[in-house]
């Protein structure tokens, strides 16, 4: 299940969506006329009283009915496009539409701090914008991912979850969410919510009208008992969609929740830890159960089921068995849940820790580490655990909130040459909120200093807190950053991706920024411009013309990408190769894993994000440009993640 690979799977499983989606409306209408016909008697008026068919009653009939269907297809798409259009602000409205409350680090509750360090040692890790946490006032243990993209994304987790699960089985269910938002699965997740809701929209209808004369007297009320009748039928019709939005459900849903267990496994390299959390739910009483009234709409998107099932309903949910999910993770389970117990924060520290070392397999492994199972392995975690504990304090600290988190990008940016600098600095007075001016003065006035291999996660941390930003603010900010680049004259390589990522951020804000939707499904029609990248990473890992030409060739092998020669490194100012890879934006995803694999080529055997941050800094602004998570590359040493 590698990431391409799960992205087509998420792409298939959209275009099944929706032709089950359409078989769904077919026989809904289909059961709407039946109701119809038979509960407002028109099967009388297409006969008259000696038997014989009426011609003018049968096209009356018809046509009432052709009426009838057409409103309520309308209303069926037109509830579909209402939700999807309700959800459209991403994860953040879904979590909201479940009364979600977000936390934040300046939370007292440690347990709370216990999660948001396991989601950005993961983000780290996997190479996506650290995710929104909000917690769910809910008393059984499950979790969800949610959003459109990577940058739109949330997590939510239970307060049952984060009372019960200790921080290896916590670690093991964000793991599993991770695998949802690097597979493709959230888009869909959002799309399925729709068409649900406009499914189950006849049945509340029906629900309205049988209801509708009960205070009324009975002389009032006996003209109605039909409409009554009809609403009843109506609301059958309506649990008849909810039927075929839960066949529907099954139908997409439980492959993939085995498929995220696994991932979740390979990146934590720890079978106990999703296991036990799963383990913990069957203890429960509460199980992952959920009360919230939104619940059922957005089932399919949590971590395990959300309601307790009887025989028929299991048939009909959105997950695996708890038991079978657990089986497969833990052969030797008896089948005896254990005691239920509750995690206190202090045992976050150690647990869950994994081999501990930050040494992973490089070279061939490394290309894996980009293209392999679920984009995510314990050697990843382990350097993203790493590398969090090595920022300086202050610069870390700055990542968590927003104004800071807008100084902190500003400080990245800033010049080493204090003239250049005082220029920066200037410009931002006049420019920036004046909070965030102030902070800025705090984190150069400390006199911190951040490495370069530091930077671009600094900035993964920070640009998640972006989030909420209108679309003026969004301008103003990409402005700001614009002209700190430009203050010297030239642009730097980490400047350069740090655009790119911010770019990648906020085009949602910022709709002439979005990517282009058309793909290219072949890497040669786009030849001169992977040329170029190949070129500028290659003339990055070699000090030798002859190096760099044989690593160049490498990557056209792999590529199978014929006529392309090496272009000399004077030929490849940041400006030719930023137009490149905009060019290759356009790639599909199995294009795309092509286009990396040659990149992978020409970095070397040696590549690895902490010992070559240049390197790094043109593979995460490909990235961006393409839209795709880059994970850490761990150094090299230690046998590759299992």
């Amino acid at each position: 299940m590698d990431f391409f690979a799960a992205q087509d799977c998420a792409r298939r499983n959209t275009t099944k969506l929706f032709v089950l989606f359409g078989v769904a409306i077919l026989l809904i209408l289909a059961f709407t006329d039946l109701v119809l016909f038979y509960g407002l008697g028109l099967h009388t008026l297409l006969a008259d009283s000696s038997g014989d068919m009426s011609a003018d009653a049968g096209g009356w009939t018809l046509e009432f009915l052709f009426w009838i269907n057409l409103a309520v297809l309308l209303l069926i798409l037109g509830g579909t496009a209402y939700k999807i259009s309700a959800l459209s602000g991403g994860g953040d409205a879904v979590a909201h539409m479940l009364d979600g409350q977000p936390i934040f680090y300046d939370d007292p509750d440690p347990a709370c701090r216990r999660l948001l360090n396991v989601v950005d040692e993961m983000a780290l890790a996997a190479g996506v914008p650290a995710p929104q946490v909000y917690l769910l006032p809910e008393a059984g243990i499950n979790a969800f991912a949610a959003g459109f993209e990577p940058s739109d994304t949330v997590v939510g987790v239970t307060a049952g979850a984060l009372e019960h699960l200790n921080r290896e089985q916590l670690q093991g269910v964000i793991a599993h969410e991770f695998s949802h938002i690097l597979s493709g699965d959230m888009r869909l997740n959002v799309r399925m919510a729709g068409v649900l809701h406009g499914i189950m929209l006849l049945g509340l209808i029906g629900r309205g009208l049988s209801h509708s004369d009960n205070q009324e007297s009975w002389e009032v009320r006996r003209p109605s008992i039909r409409s009554s009748l009809v609403g009843l039928g109506l609301m059958i019709a309506g649990y008849f969609g909810c039927l075929c939005g839960r066949l529907i459900k099954a139908a997409i849903c439980r492959q993939r929740e085995y498929l995220a267990d696994a991932a979740a496994v390979q990146f934590t390299r720890n079978p106990g830890g999703i296991g036990g959390a799963l383990l913990q739910i069957g203890a429960s009483g509460k199980g992952g159960q959920l009360r919230h009234r939104n619940i059922e709409q957005m089932s399919h998107a949590f971590f395990c089921n959300t309601e307790e099932h009887l025989f028929f309903s299991r048939l009909l949910a959105a997950h695996p068995p708890l038991a079978s999910r657990i089986k497969r993770l833990l052969p030797d389970w008896d089948g005896v849940f254990p005691q239920a117990a509750s995690a206190g924060p202090e045992e976050t520290a150690a647990s869950g820790q994994g081999g501990g070392g930050v040494r992973s397999g490089a070279g061939p492994a490394a290309e894996a580490a980009m293209l392999s199972a679920s984009f995510l392995s314990a050697g990843q975690l382990a350097a993203a655990r790493a590398l969090k504990k090595s920022f300086p304090k202050l610069l870390h600290q700055a990542s968590r909130n927003p104004y800071s988190a807008h100084a902190l990008i500003f400080f990245l940016l800033l010049d080493e040459c204090h003239e250049i600098r005082a220029k920066q600095l200037a410009c931002l007075k006049d420019a920036a909120d004046q909070s965030v001016h102030a902070e800025l003065e705090r984190l150069v006035q400390s006199g911190v200093y951040a490495r370069e291999e530091h930077k671009v996660a600094l900035a993964e941390l920070a640009l998640p807190r972006l989030r909420g930003l209108s679309a003026r603010q969004a301008r103003i900010f990409l402005d700001n950053v614009q002209a700190l680049i430009r203050a010297d004259g030239k642009v730097s390589l980490f400047e350069w991706c740090l655009g790119k990522m911010v770019i990648q951020y906020l085009h949602t804000m910022l709709p002439e920024y979005r990517p282009p939707k058309s793909r290219l499904h072949e890497l040669a029609a786009v030849g001169e411009a992977a040329a170029v990248v190949f070129s500028a990473c290659a003339h990055l890992s070699a000090d030798q013309e002859k190096k760099a030409a044989t690593l160049f060739q490498a990557a056209c092998a792999e590529t199978g990408l014929s006529g392309q020669q090496l272009l000399p490194a004077s030929a490849l100012g940041l400006a030719v190769v930023d137009r490149a890879v905009d060019a290759l934006a356009s790639l599909a995803p199995k294009e795309q894993a092509r286009l990396l694999a040659g990149c992978m080529r020409c970095l070397g055997d040696d590549f690895e994000t902490a010992g070559k941050p240049r390197q790094w800094e043109m593979l995460r602004g490909l990235c961006a440009a393409l839209g795709i998570p880059v994970p850490l590359i761990p150094q090299s040493g230690a046998a590759p993640p299992a």
